[in-house]
């Protein structure tokens, strides 16, 4: 049975040199196939170059493109064709019409139809089918999976893979990105797996728009072919990233705080906070240091008791302030002179050198560094009241 009009991407040969004879067909065992037609020749200066048989099929749709070639053999003008070939079916469980193709290099000499559709019996999905991306894992679930074979006649090893695709798949060759994999082994004839569910590293594909589609694929002697799929309305679209904005540097703002107000000097540095008992972890002299948040002694510098009680009332200081009876002037080693020797930080010989420090004392001093005040001396062994006010003068902190 020829016809005019080609079904198959192919072009027709601009002078053809043979057709088919009154038989030809195809059957299929397995992953092969065998192919037969009897040909006629009537152009035999035409027919001199290399032609082959082929066997199509084409789904329902009637669209050219969608045309799979399933298998191919060696064909003769004179002596006809016949001959087995791996064969490539298409994915899926549809019925295909079948159709035979007397091709050679210049283009399609002679097509026959089948009247019989084809239902190829390969493993298959069934049932509901979904996959979630989760960052690069994804989650696939699959109703069922089943080989319809006859029983004993074991599927090569199996593989459910997730692709993506430029273009809606229809069952033949594709190219796309795989995103995601997960081997099945080998299912005997008859054979079904029940609610499979799964969770892989995923690979996300480029930025655009993508196809996705759920491939079932068997290992056979061209490598692994796709069996059945299942595709999804919706696309997956991949943005592109978004460019980061570009920094401008921050300006640091400070909230207004409410702080405790301590005695307000009239003048600098007229008044020096004394340690709280026990081990100073501050140095009161240390310009550096953050002030100390507890209540602390005040030697008030002022000349007459009136104003050191005048600076300690509760209106200027919240935290409770001892003011010293004793307080005496501040003399010029407590007010910085650079001529006195500093307790908090001489070294031994300095400290030792002032008339009326033993060097024990020395030492001793330096034991019980730091002093908020010069004061303080007199809680060192071999420093009493009475030595502290005639070395008074040639100290500082």
């Amino acid at each position: 049975m020829s016809f005019a009009t080609p079904a198959l991407p192919l072009s027709f040969a601009p002078q053809p040199a043979a057709r088919f004879g009154t038989s030809f067909g195809y059957r299929l065992e397995g992953d092969q196939v065998e192919l037969n037609a009897l040909l006629e020749s009537f152009d035999t200066a035409g027919a001199t170059g290399e032609m082959s048989l082929q066997l199509w099929a084409c789904d329902a749709s009637g669209q050219l493109e969608r045309a799979i070639k399933v298998a191919e053999c060696p064909a003769n003008p004179s002596t006809g064709a016949w001959g087995w070939s791996t064969a490539l079916p298409p994915a899926g469980r549809d019925a295909h019409t079948m159709v035979m193709a007397l091709a050679a290099p210049d283009g399609v000499h002679d097509l026959a139809w089948l009247p019989a559709p084809q239902h190829f019996i390969q493993p298959r999905l069934d049932g509901v089918v979904g996959y979630h991306l989760d960052g690069n894992e994804v989650d696939l679930s699959v109703a069922a999976i089943e080989n319809p074979r006859t029983a004993g006649n074991l599927s090569g090893s199996l593989s459910l893979e997730l692709w993506a695709l430029a273009a809606p798949y229809t069952g033949g060759a594709f190219s796309g990105m795989q995103v995601a994999s997960v081997a099945l082994g080998q299912l005997a004839g008859e054979q079904r797996l029940n609610d499979q569910h799964w969770r892989v590293p995923a690979t996300l594909p480029a930025v655009g728009q993508w196809h996705l589609v759920l491939m079932l694929r068997e290992w056979t002697a061209n490598g692994f072919v796709t069996r059945d799929y299942a595709t999804f309305a919706q696309s997956y679209v991949v943005a592109a990233p978004i460019a980061p904005a570009a920094e401008t540097p921050a300006t640091a703002t400070t909230a207004p705080t409410r702080t405790a107000k301590t005695a307000a000097p009239a003048e600098p540095a007229t008044a020096k906070a004394a340690a709280p008992a026990g081990p100073a972890t501050v140095k009161a002299a240390a310009p550096t240091e953050p002030a100390a948040t507890k209540a602390t002694e005040v030697v008030a510098p002022a000349p007459t008791q009136k104003t050191a009680a005048k600076k300690a009332t509760p209106e200027t200081a919240p935290a409770p302030i001892k003011t010293s009876a004793a307080a005496k002037p501040a003399t010029p080693a407590e007010s910085g002179d650079t001529a006195a020797v500093s307790i908090n930080r001489a070294e031994l010989d300095a400290l030792a050198g002032v008339k009326g420090i033993s060097r024990s004392a020395a030492r001793a001093i330096i034991a019980a560094r730091p002093f908020a005040a010069i004061d303080d001396l007199t809680a060192v062994k071999g420093i009493g009241k009475k030595t502290l006010a005639r070395i008074r003068a040639a100290l500082k902190l």
